[in-house]
Parts: C-alpha cells; structure tokens; sequence
C-alpha cells in the first residue's frame, strides 16, 4: 500500500485509522496494529457489493 493511500485513509477516518508514524516524508503504519481495521473495511465492502461475498461452504458433507 501506498504511503499516499495510508495518508488518506488517516485523513478520512481518523478516528478509527491506526496510529500514523512519520519516516522521512512518507506515513507509515504496523501492520499488526493496521490489520483489525482493513478487515472490517474488507467486511463492510462485501456486505455493499454482492460480487465480493463469500458463499458459504457447504459443512454437511
């Protein structure tokens, strides 16, 4: 991801965007602590756009 993207995102979502580190001129952020949040943006995406859900696997095989 793109030190331009993580910037904004930071600026859009402030409030929930992990912490923001600054190295030279680039933002940069730990993914371990960036995680939770791009999979509950992922999850938010596929619950607007039906081509992104998954289809739920069959278990009574």
């Amino acid at each position: 991801m793109s030190h331009q993207r993580i910037s904004q995102l930071h600026l859009k979502d402030p409030d929930n965007f992990p912490e923001v580190q600054q190295v030279g001129r680039s933002k940069v952020i730990d993914w371990k602590k960036a995680r939770p949040y791009f999979v509950a943006h992922a999850q938010k995406a596929s619950a607007r756009d039906r081509r992104r859900r998954m289809e739920p696997e069959d278990k009574s095989e």
